[in-house]
């Protein structure tokens, strides 16, 4: 797993804190809507369901962004040892993503965001 103590001098020095921050606040608006929105309230108004979409499209905007900034330091030619490593944990986490989306979008759900970084 990802440790922000283990990379925090390595975001840091790539200029990834910021995105790392944005897309920290914007998982946790989205675990906050996910968590209080139930099927009634959504089936009532709609609106439960948009306001998580819209945490969702947020999150999917930074983690782009994240991931573009990733790749843009990925030098095949000269590997980097502590950016390997940072790219092949972001890819287990993103796989795990996707897996759970892939398995909401066969119950009804959307699939949306992911892409692993290399």
């Amino acid at each position: 797993m990802i440790s922000a103590e283990n990379y925090a001098a390595d975001a840091t020095l790539v200029g990834l804190t910021p995105y790392v921050a944005k897309l920290e606040q914007r998982n946790n608006t989205f675990k906050s809507l996910l968590n209080t929105r139930d099927e009634e309230t959504a089936a009532a108004t709609g609106s439960a369901h948009i306001a998580v979409k819209d945490a969702r499209a947020g999150i999917d905007r930074i983690y782009a962004r994240t991931r573009n900034r990733v790749n843009s330091y990925v030098d095949e030619d000269a590997p980097n040892p502590a950016l390997d490593a940072f790219v092949a944990q972001l890819n287990v986490i993103t796989k795990r993503f996707n897996t759970l989306a892939a398995h909401h979008h066969k119950k009804g759900g959307n699939k949306e965001g992911g892409g692993e970084t290399e």
